[in-house]
């Protein structure tokens, strides 16, 4: 049921990275595509095994056992290429992400739904870009405003250091915060 439920939630819900994140969020959309079809079918696995016990039927529970095992070696089999392909994958969704920013990043000014998520991202991991503030170094955002970095770089947005050219320690985040993929 928690499978069915975290599939649903990944589905209809709104994630604010999965806006961020743009076409690379479609893997999270299959992910939770696997977590519906896996809780449905461990359910229905679950319904036969409660079946075959109640009707003390052998062929159910060797069926049920057999299912088991292989739905076992499969999820096996599945970790381990999602560990070898780990840090390749991660690689590609971090270069995606990183051109989509630069290219379709306006600021605070735009209202765009792009710019709000990164800011709200920006300032709630206290993150500047994707990697620092290099990032936004000939992005579409430096064209158009002139400044290095945007305000949600800023540890105290209000402040008259925070005038998007000051790149102190001391006015923003330059270590690197990234999510975890």
């Amino acid at each position: 049921m928690i499978l069915i439920g975290l599939g649903l939630s990944v589905k209809y819900g709104e994630a604010n990275l999965t806006r961020v994140l743009g076409l690379s969020s479609a893997y999270l959309f299959h992910v939770g595509y696997l977590c519906l079809i896996i809780g449905c079918i461990t359910l229905l696995l679950g319904l036969a095994g409660w079946y075959g016990a109640t009707k003390e039927s052998r062929n159910t529970l060797f069926f049920c056992f057999l299912l088991m095992v292989i739905i076992l070696i499969l999820e096996i089999t599945a970790a381990v290429v999602v560990l070898a392909l780990f840090r390749m994958v991660r690689e590609m969704v971090l270069e995606h992400t990183f051109v989509t920013l630069r290219k379709n990043y306006r600021g605070y000014n735009e209202p765009d739904d792009y710019s709000e998520q990164w800011n709200l991202v920006m300032e709630k991991l206290k993150c500047c870009g994707v990697n620092n503030y290099t990032d936004f170094s000939g992005s579409s955002f430096e064209m158009t405003t002139g400044h290095t970095y945007p305000r949600g770089c800023c540890k105290s947005i209000g402040t008259a250091a925070c005038d998007g050219h000051t790149v102190s320690r001391d006015v923003i985040h330059q270590k690197v915060t990234q999510v975890q993929l």
